[in-house]
């Protein structure tokens, strides 16, 4: 994963084993991808440290993304996805595309489309039993 900002480029499998994790994949190019971000913020502020939440940006340059980030106020950890590797290891065929992993490493749900933060907050909490 190439880190957006100053942080360390990571390996997904690093991300992975300790607790659940939904990686939101986002563009620039993406409105309900903009549009649905800060919900994933204020869900991310919500879980805390029991689940990672990850951005990871779909085809698009590192400065576009991070004027998203930072336009949307996200904290959570963005990373960069330019050549669309990872999103077509997971199935998406559509932005914004969200996955959910459980704390083994297993996906347990692929959702296309946007998610508010009502959504999101259910889906943590059918797929890992974690209310948020």
């Amino acid at each position: 994963l190439v880190a957006l900002d100053e942080g360390e480029d990571r390996r997904l499998g690093d991300l992975l084993g300790e607790r659940p994790v939904v990686i939101n994949f986002f563009a620039s190019w993406c409105q309900p991808c903009i549009d649905e971000m800060p919900d994933f913020e204020a869900v991310h502020r919500a879980v805390g440290d029991e689940v990672t939440i990850i951005g990871m940006a779909n085809r698009d340059s590192p400065e576009a993304a991070l004027g998203i980030v930072d336009r949307t106020g996200v904290t959570y950890p963005t990373y960069g996805d330019p050549q669309s590797s990872a999103i077509t290891y997971f199935g998406g065929v559509q932005m914004p595309t969200t996955v959910f992993i459980d704390a083994s490493g297993e996906v347990v749900d692929v959702h296309a489309g946007a998610l508010d933060e009502g959504e999101l907050r259910q889906k943590i909490d059918e797929a890992f039993g974690v209310p948020a």
